[in-house]
């Protein structure tokens, strides 16, 4: 099984290189594909924002519970290019950042499923002096009050929210670093998606 974990902050390019990937990897790749957004993994638990750590591992493990008994499944003799390709766009990471202060430890029964399959995590990064803009200005142009009234529950001002999401990065950083796994940590300063989801499928499908 082809496994790769979409993490980062918020406006550093997930959702978009998960649609490019998507695109890329039904056109490319001859086996089954299973793409799980982060409707299906993070956003979840939104309505649970108080929720315990525990929580968001019961959920996680209840979402790759599937995904473990299917590649159990397979044919070990399954050839890479009819192996099922899965992109999960936030796990763990998110939710340690998110719920454990960085504490990666903490979801260590998730990490251990997803070791076992196989999982190659990727970490997009926007450059600091880029948060304002990708972060806080372009959301708000397309994004309705709900959002607005989100980010200001994190933070008073504008300011707040910059060293908020920088600081999320920092964990990020931290947890890519800490990972015993092969990581891919892309820098997405120029957005040149269609280059950065070349280097992406690569590293998935390698």
């Amino acid at each position: 099984m082809h496994l790769l974990i979409l993490e980062g902050i918020s406006g550093s390019g997930k959702t978009t290189l998960l649609r490019r990937l998507t695109d890329r990897v039904a056109a490319e790749h001859r086996g089954p594909c299973l793409i799980l957004t982060e409707h299906h993994t993070e956003r979840a638990l939104e309505p649970l924002r108080t929720a315990t750590v525990e929580r968001a591992v019961q959920h996680l493990q209840t979402i790759l519970a599937p995904v473990a008994r299917w590649a159990a499944s397979l044919p070990t003799d399954l050839p890479p290019s009819r192996r099922p390709a899965v992109l999960i766009e936030r796990c763990c990471w998110s939710c340690a950042v998110d719920l454990a202060a960085g504490d990666g430890a903490a979801f260590a029964p998730v990490d251990a499923t997803l070791t076992q399959l196989g999982v190659r995590p990727a970490l997009l990064t926007v450059p600091p002096e880029q948060i304002r803009d990708r972060v806080i200005d372009r959301p708000r142009r397309h994004r309705d009050g709900r959002w607005s009234a989100y980010q200001r529950s994190l933070a008073a001002d504008d300011d707040g929210l910059v060293a908020h999401y920088a600081e999320q990065q920092a964990r990020f950083v931290s947890l890519a670093e800490r990972c015993p796994l092969p990581v891919r940590t892309l820098d997405t300063a120029a957005e040149h998606w269609d280059e950065l989801a070349a280097d992406l499928l690569a590293f998935w499908m390698g």
